[in-house]
């Protein structure tokens, strides 16, 4: 999920211990009368731990490392287990429970049962690394995605706000060099935080002052925005980077921004499940299309970043004949 993952390390050895405990007594089982009870079954279940870590944590890992893992993979598994069966031939031998028939040959009469429980937890470990090596380039195939839609935030953002510059520049000169200081400014805030997924709300909340500035110089007149803020944490909370920017820049662009009795509102609450919930609501101008149809890319891009870091995040529009409101729901990142 840079986005947001989770560690499942406890959960995945549990479950792995317990697949290979369970495996093994099934096996014995089944092939009870091939072994001699407790000892055997303690004995191959130590073994069969081992070559699970062996195979997970050594054999795969050293496979993958190479350009054709398929190619060293089956050879590698071959030595470890001829290691391993051999080893427990020669302590069998160092025990005395094996016997040397006076033609020279072994008698072996579980050999069926002791190869199987030897490939058996080889191959969970094999499987266990791929589950694992999966997960990790889905998360990075997550973060990719992530990174890419963040990347659409800024030019889309910034693609609105220099063509009010350029209509300022053309009919007011002198108006559209006040607009140059604040606009540097969001340009250096996003120079600096454009490779992090998140970061604190109240970086951005300061910089709102900044884009208020741009469109009060654009109108000439006041923006009314006001912000209610129920908890003072929610400015720690850590949120993507433009998020804030771009939806009141929507509002800035296609609502009523300049009338004292329809301000902008922007309320910023905690939820008891940690969730930010941001709630942005103004009024439509007269004789214009919708907010949803005129804001084309900023609520998409919105809508599709925030299903990349989790389902418990997400964003609501409420647009009728009057009143525009967005809604987002945010899980905060660790």
């Amino acid at each position: 999920m840079p986005f947001r993952k989770s560690n499942y390390k406890t959960t995945q050895i549990i479950l792995w211990c317990g697949a290979i405990f369970v495996t093994a007594w099934i096996v014995l089982g089944l092939c009870a009368a091939a072994f001699s009870g407790w000892n055997d079954f303690i004995a191959m279940l130590a073994i069969n731990i081992g070559l699970f870590a062996l195979s997970r944590y050594l054999i795969a890992p050293i496979s993958y490392s190479y350009r054709k893992p398929f190619l060293y993979l089956p050879i590698l598994y071959v030595v470890t287990i001829g290691i391993v069966f051999f080893g427990l031939l020669y302590v069998s031998v160092w025990l005395g429970a094996a016997t040397w028939e006076h033609e020279g040959d072994w008698e072996i009469s579980n050999l069926n049962e002791v190869i199987s429980l030897l490939v058996l937890p080889a191959f969970l470990g094999w499987m266990s690394y791929l589950i694992d090596r999966a997960k990790i380039d889905w998360d990075n195939l997550l973060a990719l995605e992530a990174e890419v839609l963040r990347s659409h935030f800024f030019p889309h953002f910034l693609k609105n706000t220099l063509s009010a510059f350029q209509i300022l520049a053309i009919k007011k000169p002198n108006r559209a060099a006040k607009i140059a200081e604040p606009l540097m400014q969001i340009f250096r805030y996003y120079n600096d935080i454009h490779d992090q997924q998140t970061h604190p709300l109240g970086a951005e909340l300061e910089q709102l002052k900044n884009l208020c500035k741009i469109y009060r110089l654009q109108r000439s007149k006041k923006l009314r925005l006001v912000i209610r803020c129920v908890k003072e944490a929610v400015y720690n909370i850590k949120v993507p980077a433009m998020l804030l920017m771009t939806l009141t820049e929507n509002c800035c662009l296609y609502g009523i921004v300049d009338d004292p009795r329809r301000p902008l509102h922007l309320t910023l609450d905690l939820l008891p499940d940690g969730r930010l919930h941001m709630c942005l609501t103004n009024f439509r101008k007269q004789g214009r299309a919708t907010s949803r149809e005129s804001t084309q890319l900023g609520l998409p891009l919105i809508k599709s970043l925030l299903k990349i870091y989790g389902e418990e995040n997400r964003i609501d529009v409420i647009d009728d004949t009057k009143v525009f409101t967005v809604m987002v729901l945010w899980k905060d990142v660790e």
